[in-house]
């Protein structure tokens, strides 16, 4: 989704570059309404598709409908109303809704959900600001390396392999191995994310 890269102009002017100079190339971009995409993208042959929020509110009422359904807590829990209330803060955004029913999970009771429902942040960048938000400051530095490993990783890591970026210390900018630093039990990285 081009709305939540950091740098949309650069990738924008360097679509349009590569555009201009491969002939034939067709790129498929995804992304929620904004002016500076708009406007880049105005000089480029391109197709708009628009999915309004409308169209796909059924999606997401059956999104919605089944992942309540398919937890126990929830489906006691969870009124229409409360369901209807999370689809329309969702605004189209399957995603959105995805983390919320996620957080929605801690709750234990009718109350708890509405105080979450009332709460819960617009967009998926304050989502994901309240998701690193959660992360025991302490774990912070473990939590950095493990995701830059995850980005970057040319395939899926296992666990194990994901604990091992822990015994590196990266702050002196070469990586070096420190035994001090490094997880004793590979399911350590699960507490870092615990609340993520």
């Amino acid at each position: 989704a081009l709305d939540e890269c950091d740098s949309q102009a650069g990738l924008l002017d360097w679509m349009n570059s590569l555009q201009s100079t491969t002939p034939g190339l067709h790129l498929f971009v995804t992304s929620r309404p904004e002016r500076i995409i708009e406007e880049r993208m105005s000089n480029s042959r391109h197709v708009h598709i628009s999915l309004s929020s409308q169209l796909l509110d059924n999606d997401i009422k059956t999104y919605v409908d089944e992942r309540v359904e398919a937890s126990n807590d929830l489906k006691s829990l969870m009124t229409e109303e409360m369901k209807k209330k999370l689809r329309v803060k969702g605004d189209g955004m399957f995603r959105l809704v995805a983390f919320w029913i996620d957080d929605l999970k801690y709750c234990l009771n009718a109350k708890d959900i509405t105080e979450t429902l009332d709460r819960l942040p617009s967009s998926l960048n304050g989502m994901y600001a309240s998701m690193v938000s959660k992360i025991n400051r302490k774990h912070l530095p473990y939590a950095q390396a493990i995701i830059k490993w995850l980005l970057f990783s040319m395939r899926k890591l296992m666990l194990e392999e994901i604990a091992a970026v822990t015994w590196f210390d990266f702050l002196h900018g070469r990586p070096a191995l420190d035994k001090n630093c490094g997880f004793g039990n590979p399911k350590a990285v699960l507490d870092v994310w615990l609340f993520v």
